[in-house]
């Protein structure tokens, strides 16, 4: 399709997206892809690459992408080669995500404690940028860094700013598809457990330094909440969502501690100001979200459509009948006949009523997480009951 052609198309998938958060009938089920690696290993690229290869090539990842596309065209991807920039991991020796396979493109999440103490993290609050390099840098790189390596780190980042850029475009203009959101937003609980402290001494500072959380989410709140406004404030352009909302820590906390470091002031806020100024957020709750119904029920129908990984979706449905949700159970795109995989998708459709797209409740990473010949049926009945 020509540009004015995928233009035209993109408005249309974000209407479609719109009607899917205002609980508006419609004739086709929008597809978001929630897939990041098995892409690399469905390619028919000759000589076969291997995911390290790449991730680390972004020429080789523009045209896996563009193969992806014009082969399932999803309408909405939560990853179009902008994931993970494993050339810093190869320039620096480090980072939290790690290749440890570089054939099979298996990247493992590293739970550890750059900062040392929960007090540092009100140090860092104080001034990041100083922080990160004259303390944290210390402990993660204890042998310290060479200027050719922080050149390099330097140039792999401007590399991937760049393809970030040129791979949205493409999308956009040659595709006719969204880019997903306008900002990620990081809950300033967030970042200390999964990436300052590490789940396992954060999760010890809340039981045992709670007025230190309170403080470090004093600070940093602001400019979270900023940042959310600031993308409601601005033209939407080519974007599907305003905000993309991950809760990731909720899981290591009972529900008063979520309401205490995540909800009060923090998320609560954030969706009253998307309500607001007519925002919307799409949401990602990892492991079980259904204990956390009462807060999400504050926020009013429209604002968040919302996929998750555990919890039943027609429980989802009835204890949060303001959020619109996205879910299809991995399995059945794994294990099950095309046909199984199509009744599924009507179940899916019919039961849940306005107000429901597809996601798969996993992120498609290996080979066998799914078959092409049930993604093709599903794709093929979403688009066409």
């Amino acid at each position: 399709m020509n540009k004015e052609q995928a233009l035209a198309k993109l408005a249309e998938r974000q209407q479609m997206l719109d009607n899917v958060a205002n609980f508006v009938e419609q004739k086709k089920t929008p597809i978001l892809e929630n897939l990041f690696k098995w892409k690399f290993l469905d390619t028919e690229i000759e000589p076969k690459p291997t995911p390290w290869e790449i991730m680390t090539n972004w020429d080789l990842m523009e045209k896996v992408v563009r193969e992806h596309q014009e082969r399932y065209d999803p309408d909405l991807c939560c990853d179009i080669g902008t994931r993970n920039n494993m050339n810093i991991n190869a320039t620096l020796g480090h980072s939290q995500h790690q290749m440890k396979e570089k054939e099979s493109g298996n990247i493992q999440a590293v739970d550890e404690d750059r900062f040392g103490s929960a007090e540092a993290l009100l140090e860092y609050a104080e001034n990041p940028t100083e922080y990160c390099w004259t303390k944290a840098s210390r402990i993660t790189f204890p042998d310290g860094l060479t200027f050719g390596q922080i050149e390099d780190a330097c140039r792999a980042v401007n590399e991937f700013n760049a393809y970030a850029v040129r791979i949205n475009r493409i999308m956009n203009e040659e595709y006719g598809v969204p880019a997903t959101v306008k900002a990620v937003s990081i809950c300033p609980t967030e970042s200390p457990a999964m990436y300052y402290r590490g789940l396992k001494a954060f999760s010890t500072d809340m039981r045992r330094k709670p007025e230190v959380i309170d403080e470090y989410n004093r600070i940093m709140t602001p400019g979270f909440l900023k940042a959310i406004s600031d993308a409601c404030d601005s033209p939407r352009g080519n974007t599907a969502y305003e905000d993309w909302a991950v809760l990731l820590t909720h899981s290591i906390m009972n529900t008063k501690q979520f309401e205490r470091f995540m909800w009060n002031g923090i998320w609560g806020e954030a969706f009253r100001i998307l309500a607001e100024k007519k925002g919307k957020a799409l949401m990602f709750i990892e492991a079980s979200g259904l204990r956390l119904a009462d807060f999400f029920n504050e926020v009013p129908r429209g604002v968040i459509t919302c996929y998750f990984e555990l919890d039943d979706p027609f429980e989802m449905r009835k204890a949060m009948p303001n959020i619109a949700f996205a879910y299809y159970p991995q399995t059945y795109l794994q294990y099950h006949t095309p046909a199984e995989a199509v009744d599924k998708a009507k179940e899916l459709v019919d039961g849940m009523g306005p107000g429901y797209m597809y996601c798969t409740n996993k992120m498609i990473e290996h080979a066998n997480d799914q078959r092409r010949e049930n993604v093709f049926a599903v794709y093929d009945y979403l688009r066409n009951r």
